[in-house]
């Protein structure tokens, strides 16, 4: 998996949305766990409120932290703090795959395929 997070590494420097998207739909597709390696690239690459982030830091499982980023850290915790409150509403232990897409606006999110599948308005 480590292609498929260096490829989101290249389509956010050089801002390519839909590549973002589809990469980070795969990696939610196959529940791909980053290595640490993965996850130091990613926060030295990545800005802060990239959404890779929120994935390896609300999703993630590590073995061995001491030596990865503070931050991450600190992201995983609040990704175990919002994982609690909000269990009782929660089917499965991820956000919905769109919660991970990189949308220009509401209407760009409103029209993702992903939104669609969760989203109560669209449901049926």
């Amino acid at each position: 998996m480590e292609e498929m997070f260096n490829l989101y590494f290249f389509a956010d420097e050089y801002d390519v949305p839909k590549l973002l998207n589809d990469t980070i739909s795969v990696l939610y597709e196959h529940t791909a766990l980053p290595t640490r390696m993965d996850i130091i690239s990613a926060y030295e690459k990545l800005r802060s409120s990239s959404l890779l982030r929120k994935f390896f830091g609300g999703d993630s499982w590590i073995e061995d932290p001491p030596d990865l980023p503070a931050q991450f850290i600190l992201d995983v915790m609040m990704g175990f703090a919002r994982q609690i409150v909000d269990c009782k509403e929660k089917d499965s232990q991820l956000d919905p795959k769109c919660s991970y897409h990189e949308h220009a606006n509401v209407e760009e999110k409103k029209n993702c395929p992903d939104y669609k599948k969760t989203s109560p308005d669209f449901r049926k």
